[in-house]
């Protein structure tokens, strides 16, 4: 009597072995992977209008054609305001 309880556990087991794949096949491959969201949300900032250029405050880079637009401020005697970050180096 035993032995049939143990057959009948073990088969109940290997069905529930080979039906847990078919039902995470279901879920989303990003919550399973979150390191390919990451790469595909890098991507997409590599793209767009963005403040890339690290010595200018006012520089405007639109990837990826590396197409720049800089706003410079000009003083009443008309010199160029520098707006870039110090050199700490």
């Amino acid at each position: 009597m035993r032995s049939g309880f143990l057959k009948k556990l073990i088969a109940l087991s290997f069905a529930v072995l080979a039906v847990l794949p078919l039902a995470a096949s279901g879920t989303r491959n990003d919550d399973l992977l979150p390191v390919r969201h990451y790469y595909k949300m890098l991507d997409s900032l590599k793209t767009g209008w963005n403040t890339w250029d690290t010595r200018s405050m006012f520089t405007q880079l639109y990837l990826p054609e590396a197409f720049s637009v800089k706003l410079a401020l000009v003083d009443a005697e008309g010199r160029v305001a520098d707006v870039s970050f110090p050199d700490l180096g």
